[in-house]
């Protein structure tokens, strides 16, 4: 307990004597949910949010609705895809719809031909239930895909003109190890002739000997199962997830944040270097700038991006390659300590106060699932070790000692740290600690005398139970009396997301055996080979013990194909299967693509390099714990049509391309894929900063036609501005962001410049444009970077004919060079409300300059935001003269033009009428009032069918 007001029990004693007591290292608390680092408007505060009636929301939902049946025809036919997207668009809850409402129409083409592969030369079928002596026909059946390669590729090299057909029946064909396809199978065909053929990387776990154990609870030995390497990260029981032990108890495939996780107050250890805390304004490890390369050039502007670094070692030595911009010293310099380095916790402080099940008597092995603060992505951490938190019975004060070195500036603002004033005297500060210690949630106080430099007679308090003083001549610092909670140290992790944190957010914890405790929830004794299952019977009956009934996700990769850029296996095709059954692979090597926030992983279900003109097409990809297709390095014309992406660890489709420090030149990336037609959602239900398609140094690409929705962050994203030339149409997004933030529906970065011919064909910094184009966007939940979110430095993007409810044109951190016109911007925000919002920037200069033009922009309410120019002077026309182009829009706003603003630098704000007297935008026209939902939902729609 903290004593009352006033100093009690000055017990003084040695640092290393009270170290040797406390064996606490740095710990951070965790501070205000989905609090970012990303800077505000001077003195505005956050973010604020969009207003959002009532008038419009049901209207675009059954607008959706009717533009999935029209964007693919085929869902028509299919009820349960139908009902699926009735309930993800809240028909029935929020609009009163009973499904099957009519609410469809006839689409916008014919459904393609998914017939079965005929008998061909070189065709060979595999039958679970068949024999690898057999012939391989249709009525003699091999029994793997592996021997059904071994016959394509022998009988292509009798008949040259076969490419080989691989023909699965039903059921579930289980692979011992990954299919491995080269230049010898080029013009390769696998399929199967109907629905139900399942290509699974799971180990069946056999017939178990299920025997009660207690509450629900049924044990089995898997001492007799085939061998398990990596123990069971993941357990399907009859095709569906089972949830591995953990607390707070949650679906991981039902139940979103915050369910599921604890945000009570939680200390994290400071991010550490070989056993050293590290300081929160430095570098964490002595990474090494190598490669650094200034880009100017005539016709390119970079702003704060202009040169191009990579940082090597350090922290970054946890990352594959060893390397990253976020350890360089001379990357991103406009942007703070720590967020934007790569750190993470160290560890985390538990007791029975967070955990009613704690103490645990094994946590090694425990895994904890983590937010990074602010919601950017999820870190997961394994436990290594536990160190004991003692119980203190008096006040430890320390004279000569500081507990905030490192972490706040004199008399300045940390996340972790607080200044509570100047005193005198320590005691003054002792006593401020105590009347204010509830309030604030402090833990331990620092105090520096008059005499000190910079900051004499300052008072800080701590937030956590960290306490690892650092020598101060003149300072003193005290630690109260109170049992300690016990340290969970990690081992692995800390590497999934690109930049770091001293501390993290809310969090979960798997894998303990004392939270074994709700149905569906499984733990598993690798020493004793024991198998824990809580069953969710009505009668009592044990788990299902029919063969492969209970299957283990072992593999990462079930086919790859690779070849080389001077010899890429080509033509493959790969149709109407599904692919299940990967083992979680967030704790295995991650590297950083480029600039973005990702880190990510060069595997999936499918893998690609060195390839041309491979069709990935109509296959349904569910239940994977990892990616399901990675399109790395050389790869051209991928053809990724017509598939379903559900209830994935990660990413459905992820893009990685190969460069040699950033000349892109040699053309080792995906170009020219084709990602078409899919049906994307339930993604990332592990790894958060997932998406439906992701790509990074790649460009030349088409996404067109595909629905996504029920995405925990953007549902597309590019990670770079690399080449450009990416074209984005006919696309429907909506709930996305549904938990993270700081983010948008479309998400872009471009923060480091890359050398490419893509623009005109000979090398440049200056990629080509990216056309987005009739995509129907809503930027719901917590998308507050609008429908496109081009965030740091985006450049180059010709935006139009879309509908976007919730998004406007979003301009921050040097961003330049982009569009947006002939749109439909309802209620729009772009982290801050507005048609089109400047922000953490000047405008880029002449020739480089933003354009809004030709737009419809629907404003909520009175005094609503038309346009905001951060940091620009709006009474200086010479200030946005040829940097802004904005004309010809029409504003829907009720009172009219004065009743909309136009925001400034240093707080101005005049009226948009005030703003057209000026001589800004003489054709743009205000409308006083707002188009009704059944005009307004007509124009979006003739918009996006070529109606207009």
């Amino acid at each position: 307990p903290i004593p009352p007001h006033g100093p009690r029990g000055n017990k003084r004693q040695g640092r290393n004597e009270l170290m040797a007591a406390l064996r606490l290292p740095s710990l951070l608390l965790f501070l205000a949910p989905l609090a970012s680092g990303r800077p505000t408007r001077g003195g505005k505060g956050l973010r604020a949010e969009p207003v959002r009636d009532d008038l419009y929301e049901c209207p675009w939902r059954e607008a959706a609705y009717r533009h999935a049946g029209y964007l693919q025809p085929w869902l028509l036919a299919d009820t349960g895809k139908m009902r699926m997207l009735f309930d993800a668009l809240q028909l029935e809850t929020l609009c009163n719809h009973t499904f099957p409402d009519r609410m469809t129409d006839s689409g916008k083409g014919t459904v393609g031909d998914e017939s079965a592969a005929a008998d061909e030369p070189c065709t060979f079928f595999v039958s679970p239930d068949g024999s690898d002596s057999a012939t391989g026909s249709r009525d003699d059946p091999v029994a793997t895909l592996g021997e059904g390669l071994k016959r394509t590729r022998a009988c292509k090299g009798k008949d040259k003109g076969a490419g080989g057909i691989i023909v699965l029946t039903e059921g579930t064909h289980f692979l011992a190890q990954t299919l491995a396809l080269d230049s010898r199978d080029s013009g390769l065909r696998i399929t199967s002739e109907g629905p139900g053929a399942v290509l699974s990387g799971a180990v069946s776990l056999g017939k178990l000997g299920w025997k009660p154990y207690r509450d629900g609870i049924f044990v089995a030995s898997v001492a007799e199962a085939p061998s398990l390497p990596k123990g069971i990260r993941a357990l399907h029981v009859e095709g569906r997830r089972a949830t591995r032990a953990r607390f707070p108890n949650a679906d991981p495939e039902l139940d979103l944040f915050p369910m599921g996780y604890i945000s009570d107050d939680t200390s994290w250890g400071l991010p550490l270097w070989h056993g050293e805390q590290c300081d929160t304004f430095t570098f964490c490890g002595p990474s090494t700038t190598k490669e650094m390369v200034n880009v100017t050039e005539n016709g390119a502007w970079k702003g704060m991006f202009q040169n191009y670094s990579m940082g090597f070692g350090g922290s970054c030595l946890r990352f594959s390659p060893p390397e990253s911009p976020f350890c360089s010293d001379v990357f991103y310099t406009q942007r703070m300590l720590p967020e934007m380095h790569v750190r993470s916790p160290s560890s985390i402080f538990a007791d029975a106060g967070l955990l009613p099940n704690y103490p645990y008597k094994q946590p090694v092995g425990a895994q904890i699932h983590t937010w990074k603060p602010g919601h950017w992505f999820s870190w997961m951490f394994e436990v290594n070790g536990t160190i004991e938190g003692p119980e203190l019975d008096d006040w430890l004060v320390l004279d000569g000692y500081s507990n905030v070195v490192g972490q706040i500036e004199p008399r300045g603002y940390a996340d972790l740290v607080r200044y509570l004033g100047d005193f005198n005297t320590s005691d003054g500060c002792w006593a401020e600690f105590n009347d204010t210690a509830e309030q604030y949630g402090c833990k331990s106080w620092s105090w520096y005398s008059p005499e000190v430099e910079d900051w004499g007679s300052g008072c800080y308090c701590h937030y956590d139970y960290w306490w690892n003083p650092v020598k101060v001549e003149g300072a003193v610092s005290g630690f109260p009396p109170g049992k300690k909670p016990d340290q969970l140290t990690f081992g692995a992790g800390g590497h999934q997301g690109a930049e770091g944190e001293d501390y993290a957010g809310e969090w979960w914890i798997e894998n303990v055996f004392e939270e074994l405790d709700a149905p569906n929830e499984y733990f598993y004794d690798e020493e004793e080979q024991l198998l824990y299952f809580y069953y969710n019977s009505s009668d009592g009956s044990p788990p299902p013990s029919a063969p492969d009934s209970i299957t283990v996700p072992t593999l990462v990769q079930l086919i790859q194909i690779v070849g080389d850029p001077g010899a890429p296996v080509s033509d493959i095709v790969i149709d109407n299967l599904e692919f299940t059954g990967t083992r979680p692979t967030y704790l295995e090597g991650h590297g950083i693509p480029s600039g973005g926030d990702w880190a990510l992983q060069r595997t999936g279900a499918i893998f690609l390099e060195g390839t041309e003109n491979v069709v990935i097409a109509n296959n349904t990809f569910r239940r994977l714990e990892s990616n399901a297709v990675m399109v790395s390095g050389y790869n051209r014309g991928t053809n990724i049509t017509r598939n379903e992406f559900a209830w994935l660890g990660m990413n459905a489709v992820a893009l990685w391309g190969r460069i040699k420090g950033n000349d892109g030149t040699g053309g080792e990336q995906p170009r020219f894929v084709n990602f078409e037609s899919n049906l994307c959602y339930e993604v990332g239900l592990w790894q958060k900063q997932s998406s439906c398609y992701f790509q990074a140094l790649s460009a030349q690409n088409r996404i067109s036609g595909n629905i996504a929705f029920n995405i925990p962050r953007a549902a597309v994203n590019f990670n770079d501005g690399f080449g450009g030339g990416n074209e984005m149409n006919d696309n429907l997004l909506f709930n996305t962001c549904r938990e993270s933030s700081d983010h948008g529906a479309f998400n872009s970065w471009d923060r480091l410049p890359y050398v490419t011919k893509v623009r005109d064909g000979t090398p440049s910094t200056v990629p080509g444009n990216n056309n987005m184009h009739h995509n129907f966007i809503v930027a719901n939940y917590m998308a507050d970077g609008g429908c496109f979110d081009n965030d740091d430095g985006s450049s180059y993007y010709i935006m139009h004919h879309n509908f976007c409810i919730y998004g406007g044109h979003k301009v921050d951190f040097d961003g330049h060079n982009k569009v947006s016109y002939a749109s439909i911007h309802v209620y729009p925000q772009a982290y801050f409300p507005g048609c089109l919002v400047v922000s953490c920037q000047t405008l880029p200069p002449v020739n480089f300059g933003e354009t809004y033009k030709d737009n419809v922009c629907i404003l909520a309410e009175q005094g609503a935001t038309y346009l905001e120019l951060d940091q620009t002077n709006i009474s200086n026309t010479s200030e946005y003269k040829n940097r802004l182009i904005m004309n010809n829009n029409t504003i829907y706003i009720p009172g009219g033009a004065s009743k909309a603003s136009v925001l400034g630098d240093n707080g101005e704000n005049i009226t948009l009428a005030t703003w057209k007297k000026m001589g800004n935008e003489p054709d743009t026209t205000v409308i006083d009032g707002k188009p009704s939902p059944s005009e307004l939902m007509g124009w979006g729609e003739a918009m996006l069918r070529r109606q207009e």
